[in-house]
């Protein structure tokens, strides 16, 4: 009785670390960055990370900010590019106001997040 109780729960053990897998896969299935947008990825991601900064500090919405045209992209709001950088202004100031530390932010960002650091 006892073993079958340990199968059980091994079995149930592995169909919830299968199911992990698969979520994972998934999400970085996701993140995967297209083809088209591979050579300006780099430009979209700093673009992504400006937009967070501005939105952050200086209150304009995302959807009220106006966005230059990169490369092919009208809108580069869509790729994924410009959302893992928006993603990763977000974990940036995140960690700068945890660490108390400015240098994360880029210089013209410095001074609003003093103030708003500091409150």
């Amino acid at each position: 009785m006892r073993q079958k109780r340990m199968d059980a729960v091994e079995a149930t053990m592995r169909n919830m670390q299968f199911s992990q897998k698969i979520k994972e896969k998934s999400i970085k299935a996701q993140k995967r960055i297209s083809l088209a947008e591979k050579p300006y990825s780099r430009e979209l991601t700093e673009l992504g990370k400006k937009s967070y900064f501005e939105e952050y500090f200086n209150g304009v919405k995302l959807e009220n900010q106006i966005l230059p045209k990169v490369g092919s992209f009208e809108n580069p709001r869509e790729t994924q590019s410009f959302k893992n950088g928006y993603l990763r202004g977000s974990e940036i100031v995140a960690t700068s106001e945890k660490l108390n530390n400015l240098n994360l932010l880029p210089q013209e960002y410095q001074a609003a997040a003093q103030k708003r650091f500091t409150k």
